[in-house]
């Protein structure tokens, strides 16, 4: 019975084709033009899900507009919802290679806001703490649902649907749409036609697990494939008398393939949209069109060109199916005409603030971000950037916008705001492998903060550390009226490792014990600066635990403490840009062994310099220096082990003073899956350094490196061999903490 219909709706827009040809010579133009819609079959176009492979939607395009086959509607799934609203909202097939051309895919899955742009406190928290799957505390422990928040996604969303506004159908669009999602409360599929269309296209990309899910008016909305993955039947419904279809499905695979879990579960969702993907096709689509892009990986979003290549062939393939519904070059000019005539052009100057999403408490701090803003030309790389520092500090998920109109009251901004419903409390995690001299260290930390407690954004921040080196730490911070200024009061428990070596041979190991009380008070100076100034008193230990009793130290502490943190970089693995800064000086006025109180200093820095399109150089610079010439041992800065002379074992030389120097280059190899991990990078580094306690006494050694950097989930994954200048050998292998 369908199919009837569309062929007797079809049959006729053949006829007033005919006839519409026949008298148009002698037609008045403008007339023409507004006949030419209805005397042409009407072409919906279906573009399906199928992550990466559907950028070969975007060919698809190219190859309709280079033959002047028009486009009347169009829905979309997933990727196909993405290229399909960039075409709809009037952009050229041109355009939409230029717009997708230029994402960003590395930020676009970074699951988490650029570094750069984190609040110092969060960029801690990820240095420290580096398993990117944060937990919350928030009815029970649980992970968050998704491996990406979403934001850069939002941002990129919200980007594209500029300058629409809301209120909007996606019927007024210059081609109309549709974006179709998946309801995962009621397992049925959503025909979002109206609204946010940035919402609606990050709701029908939602895949589970991935990202989190969209609430949309009452709805929990997810992927729209999981349901529905090749519209056909969607655009045969929005008066359309042609349906063409784009199936970009991940292909099955044989026997030989299923040799895994992970094998056979891709394969068994691949079965279940199968066969739901089939039966729509046979029965709505006129044409399908099946770009060859069973090579092509899911995660292959990096090769643009080639995939949009594949789309293009395959509209090619399909070339003598699809002439008769192009136009003369007369009628294409005119429909490309009244197609820009539908294009919003600007967004205007915005001059109010609406924040949906979260309490008014929260929406009030949004909207006090967003103000400045306000009445003068919308600026979205401003708004972005204050949006992405909102996120920045960890409260939210992920923040995007629209244009709002609202009557006499102009244009506004509205702000969709995403909490995090596992938290707060968060918890983030840290794992870390290390071998050390000729023993493997493991540890697994936690970091548990509570927002707001007894102020807004105070913090308890609790921080617990197992294994080789256990530690304890909990810190209140408390700004102060909203100024830069806060009061930290901690408890401590700090354990660690000392070495003594004599001649490059261990003599002696102790196990140090510090339990610290402190309170400081400091100066946040936007995302990069903290200064603290404080007091602390401590009861050190030192216990022999392997080797020669040579000392025995233990007694109290006190004394003042400065530290002041710069943090530049633009990443916390494997930076392009930018310096860190790490300068302390403490004035003990009761130590064990000491009849007078002693001055020490320690400074280190790391800076990067791009070096072409692949690469970074960096400079490394350390030293350590006190007042007193001679220090107890357990005071004495050391060197030895990675970054800190890699070629020697760790802390091999000691002294009261260090000075450190080291330069080296990295190269971008690969990348690893996204949201698994990041850039692969292979480095060699050139380091040398002394420990003495008088000048006179330095000598200096060295040694070069070079190894294997990898950014995953867990954190830094380093692999490097050294070798020194006395012959001197050494193999590192850890995971954890960055080394910068």
């Amino acid at each position: 019975m369908l199919a009837h219909e569309r062929g007797r709706r079809l049959a006729a827009a053949l006829v007033a084709l005919s006839l519409y040809t026949t008298a148009h010579g002698s037609a008045d133009r403008l007339a023409a033009c507004a006949q030419e819609s209805a005397a042409r079959p009407r072409v919906g176009l279906a573009l399906g899900g199928g992550s990466a492979r559907g950028l070969a939607h975007v060919g698809v395009l190219e190859w309709l507009e280079e033959r002047r086959i028009p486009v009347d509607a169009i829905a979309g799934t997933s990727i196909g919802a993405l290229v399909g609203a960039a075409y709809a909202s009037g952009r050229t097939a041109t355009e939409v290679v230029t717009l997708v051309g230029g994402i960003d895919w590395d930020r676009l899955f970074s699951g988490e806001v650029d570094y750069a742009l984190k609040s110092f406190r969060r960029k801690e928290d990820r240095r420290r703490y580096p398993v990117r799957l944060e937990l919350g505390l928030r009815d029970g422990l649980r992970l968050a649902p998704g491996l990406d928040q979403g934001h850069a996604v939002d941002l990129f969303l919200s980007r594209l649907a500029l300058p629409y506004s809301l209120p909007l159908s996606f019927d007024d669009l210059p081609i109309p749409f549709r974006a179709v999602a998946t309801d995962l409360e009621a397992a049925a599929v959503v025909e979002i036609g109206s609204g946010s269309l940035a919402s609606a296209l990050r709701a029908t990309m939602a895949f589970p697990g991935v990202f989190q899910p969209v609430e949309r008016e009452g709805l929990l909305l997810a992927d729209g494939g999981l349901l529905n993955n090749a519209p056909a039947d969607v655009v045969s419904r929005m008066e359309v008398d042609v349906v063409i279809a784009v199936n970009v499905s991940a292909p099955l695979v044989t026997r030989d393939r299923l040799q895994s879990l992970v094998g056979v579960a891709n394969q068994a969702i691949g079965v279940m949209m199968a066969e739901r993907t089939r039966s729509v096709l046979a029965r709505y689509a006129d044409h399908v069109i099946t770009p060859a892009v069973e090579n092509v990986p899911g995660g292959a979003w990096r090769q643009f060109d080639t995939t949009r290549t594949l789309g293009y062939r395959a509209a090619a393939a399909a070339g003598d199916m699809l002439d008769y519904l192009a136009l003369t070059p007369a009628d294409w000019t005119s429909h490309l005409e009244a197609r820009r005539t539908r294009r919003a052009s600007t967004a205007g100057e915005p001059t109010f603030v609406r924040v949906e999403g979260v309490g008014p408490e929260a929406a009030d701090a949004i909207g006090q971000v967003v103000e400045p803003l306000l009445r003068t030309a919308l600026d979205p790389d401003a708004l972005d950037l204050r949006l992405a520092e909102l996120v920045g500090r960890g409260r939210f998920g992920s923040l995007g916008y629209d244009l709002l109109r609202n009557g006499g009251a102009g244009t506004g901004i509205g702000v969709r705001a995403s909490g995090k419903p596992h938290g707060p409390p968060f918890v983030n995690v840290a794992i870390e492998v290390e071998n050390r001299a000729d023993e493997v260290e493991l540890a697994a930390g936690t970091r548990l903060t509570v927002l707001d407690v007894g102020a807004r954004d105070a913090e308890i921040r609790v921080d617990l550390v197992l294994g080789s080196d256990p530690d304890a730490r909990v810190e209140y911070f408390l700004p102060r009226g909203g100024s830069p200024w806060f009061v930290a009061p901690r408890l401590e428990l700090r354990n660690a490792r000392q070495r003594f070596s004599v001649a490059g041979t261990p003599v002696a190991s102790y196990r140090t014990r510090r339990v610290v009380a402190g309170a400081d008070v400091g100066l946040t100076l936007g995302s990069r600066n903290e200064l603290r100034i404080g007091y602390e008193a401590a009861r050190f230990e030192a216990r022999l635990r392997v080797g020669d009793p040579m000392l025995q130290y233990s007694g109290p502490e006190r004394g003042v403490r400065v530290r002041w943190v710069y943090d530049g970089h633009d990443h916390w693995i494997a930076p392009r840009s930018g310096t860190r800064i790490e300068t302390e000086a403490r004035w003990l006025t009761t130590a064990p062994e000491r009849q007078s109180g002693f001055l020490q200093a320690q400074f280190a820095s790391a800076t990067f310099f791009p070096a072409g399109r692949e690469g970074r150089l960096f400079v490394a610079l350390a030293g350590s220096a006190a007042s007193a010439d001679r220090l107890p041992p357990f005071h004495q800065s050391t060197l030895g082990g990675p970054f800190r002379l890699g070629a020697f074992t760790p802390d091999q030389f000691r002294g009261t003073r260090t000075a450190y120097a080291g330069s080296g280059y990295l190269h971008r190899l690969g990348q690893l899956p996204d949201l698994v991990g990041g850039p692969i990078h292979a480095g060699v580094w050139l380091e040398s350094g002394s420990a003495f306690d008088a000048v006179r006494d330095a000598e200096i050694h060295s040694s070069v490196s070079a190894g294997l950097l990898l950014d995953t989930l867990l954190g830094a994954l380093l692999a490097s061999a050294s070798v020194g200048t006395d012959g001197s050998t050494a193999f590192y292998v850890a995971l954890g903490r960055p080394f910068w």
